[in-house]
């Protein structure tokens, strides 16, 4: 993805390495940061959002695959919050985070982008 001046790059878990998430600056490709994702877990949404870039993914564990929400700070990479969910956007800059799905109940909820906090 695209985000500004930065290219992001997830590579995904392989049997031999623990998957990660890379920025490197645009034009030339000088790497910026690079944080490793969970090994346990398949990534496939990146947004970015207010100096933030939001990370979704299923993590897997002993009661199954889950969806989760992680924040990282664009700039550094480092870890701000991570939530339950998948993420939408709202207008207010607000986000909305949807639990559950095809074989348990759905739930939503609105939190505070900054800090991860429901609203």
């Amino acid at each position: 993805m695209i985000d500004g001046d930065l290219l992001l790059v997830m590579e995904p878990t392989s049997p031999r390495r623990q998957g990660r998430l890379a920025a490197y600056r645009l034009p030339d490709g000088e790497p910026v940061w690079q944080v490793p994702l969970s090994a346990e877990a398949r990534y496939w949404g990146m947004t970015s959002l207010n100096g933030m870039l939001l990370t979704t993914g299923y993590e897997i564990g002993p009661e199954g695959r889950e969806t989760r929400t992680i924040a990282l700070d664009r700039a550094t990479g480092a870890y701000r919050w991570q939530q339950p969910g998948t993420v939408t956007k709202l207008t207010d800059g607000n986000l909305l985070l949807r639990s559950g799905g095809e074989t348990e109940p759905s739930s939503v909820r609105a939190i505070d982008p900054c800090c991860g906090t429901v609203r």
